[in-house]
């Protein structure tokens, strides 16, 4: 019976232990223990695999704050801060007492000097973060007839190069032809270059969208989220499949495809209850008229004061896209989808086209029509049955679009190497899932999984039967916009950027001689319609 009593007082140190003191310990040690929720974090997915938040608009944080490491734990103060710290720039901004290179336009644009006004943000090479910024732009006529003289380059439209109307040509300059169009409309210009070069004058460089010109017009539009504004934007249009944001995606996607299809049921039914109310406020916003959504003219001038860019879609605010009120709060904390993707992943219309030019060389207008048979495609501008402004330059037609719509028909009007047009970038940024239909190789251009190639289908049968398939199914729509969380899209890199870096950067411009002959021998490539 004497044992007892030591026996007795550590039960009770024990008792005390485990009530009180251990506890205590669990709250405040370092080394947290977590249960796993297979449903949670992000699908499950550990919220390591999303970009840290951005710096701007930190007023909007996402529906899920804080990050998990690798193995699932909650990563403290201090690693947060490692993972944030900026990297150093890959390159730096030109010198400022480099003598500026000077580029005079000698055409007009389309017919129009008027039309060269965009060149008032495209000459601004520093704001735009180009690293070689050197470079002066001279766009008027009266001024580009006043400084011809000291131009080091002189730039010529290909639609408005008349060989008839050239200036004296003084050795020191560079001779630069810009070719925006594809050859089936490109070929219209090619009579005037063959006149010109009969006459003794040739270009040295061309200026174009097609990767074997000699400098190009294209760069990408996808910023990484945690791109740091202090370092000049590397050009080039190809994503990097070797950088950060890149694998960090790539990562993403295959947690999240292990996840949903562990969960989809679940998931979908949870983000489907909200359907009626989600509907609800948007037609609040959007008016049926004859199976189309119709614009106001309240809305439209909200739409046009309303800026709006891509990003990560928790930060989108609440009415300016998918019009939307509050989400479910408890799919919101369950599956950490946010509450914009939620919204976005329940509008109402399937699929949206907008177009000012047609019949085309692709024929894309047949693509549309025989889509129309399956699904509804509302139709936009010239070549359809509803009006948005003047043209698909005004970007608030995109963000009406965006409100009600999941798919964008990114269709372009030819079929040929390395084109593609804003009709690609413009539906990524304000939140549509783009239908590419082009003769661009997408996959080198835009991460995997964020776009669908209408290429891929056997017809447009299966392409609509697939589109519907996404309609009722958001966890798989969703995964099409899964690259916001880590990169958004900003108006691509002007091409004034590609062409002060020739100008500064290579040497021996003046011998190179550009000829009619080898630019169709080498960018003439272009396929028949699919329909």
């Amino acid at each position: 019976m004497a044992n007892l009593k030591p026996t007795t007082s550590l039960v009770k140190f024990l008792g005390y232990f485990i009530l009180t003191l251990l506890p205590l310990y669990l709250i405040y040690s370092p080394y947290k223990i977590y249960s796993w929720k297979p449903a949670g974090d992000q699908l499950g997915i550990p919220k390591n695999r999303m970009p840290p938040p951005r710096r701007a608009d930190a007023n909007q944080s996402p529906v899920v704050a804080g990050t998990t490491s690798q193995k699932g734990r909650l990563r403290d103060d201090s690693e947060k801060k490692e993972d944030e710290k900026e990297e150093p720039c890959v390159q730096q901004y030109q010198n400022s007492s480099v003598a500026p290179k000077v580029v005079v336009i000698w055409t007009a644009f389309w017919g129009s000097w008027g039309y060269w006004n965009f060149m008032a943000n495209y000459s601004k090479l520093r704001e735009n973060r180009c690293a070689f910024w050197r470079c002066e732009f001279v766009w008027t006529y009266q001024e580009s007839r006043k400084r011809i003289n000291e131009a080091d380059a002189v730039m010529f439209f290909s639609f408005d190069f008349n060989p008839g109307d050239l200036p004296p040509r003084k050795p020191h300059q560079l001779w630069v032809r810009l070719e925006l169009e594809a050859p089936p409309l490109g070929q219209q210009t090619l009579g005037a270059w063959s006149a010109a070069e009969k006459k003794g004058s040739h270009f040295n460089l061309t200026l174009s969208y097609h990767h074997l010109s000699n400098i190009s017009t294209d760069n990408t539009a996808l910023r990484p989220l945690d791109d740091s504004v202090e370092c000049p934007i590397i050009e080039g249009i190809n994503i990097d499949i070797s950088n950060r944001t890149y694998q960090k995606y790539i990562e993403h996607l295959k947690i999240y495809d292990d996840m949903i299809n562990k969960e989809r049921s679940m998931q979908n039914k949870i983000i489907l209850s909200q359907k009626e109310k989600v509907f609800q406020e948007i037609l609040l916003k959007y008016e049926l008229v004859n199976g189309s959504l119709n614009i106001s003219e309240n809305l439209m001038r909200e739409l046009q004061q309303t800026p709006q860019t891509s990003g990560d879609a928790s930060r989108s605010k609440a009415g300016s896209t998918s019009h939307a009120a509050q989400g479910d709060e408890q799919t919101t904390n369950k599956f950490h989808f946010t509450e914009q993707e939620v919204r976005w992943a329940l509008r109402p219309r399937i699929a949206s086209w907008m177009a000012s030019h047609c019949p085309t060389a692709s024929r894309r207008e047949n693509f549309v029509a025989a889509l129309q048979k399956h699904v509804n495609v509302t139709t936009i501008g010239r070549c359809g049955k509803l009006k948005c402004g003047r043209n698909h330059f005004d970007r608030y037609c995109y963000r009406w679009l965006t409100g009600s719509h999941l798919f964008y028909l990114s269709l372009e009007n030819s079929l040929c190497d390395d084109y593609s047009t804003e009709k690609l970038w413009r539906p990524m940024q304000y939140g549509m899932v783009p239908i590419v239909y082009g003769g661009r190789d997408y996959d080198k251009i835009l991460p995997p999984g964020s776009y669908i190639n209408s290429q891929s289908f056997q017809n447009v049968s299966a392409l609509a039967e697939y589109l519907v398939y996404l309609s009722n199914n958001p966890v798989s729509y969703l995964r099409y916009l899964q690259w916001r969380r880590f990169w958004e899209v900003k108006d691509e890199l002007p091409w004034t950027c590609n062409l002060c870096n020739t100008l500064h950067k290579v040497a021996g411009l003046r011998d190179l001689r550009d000829t009619r002959d080898r630019w169709v021998n080498d960018t003439n490539s272009c396929y028949p319609p699919f329909l």
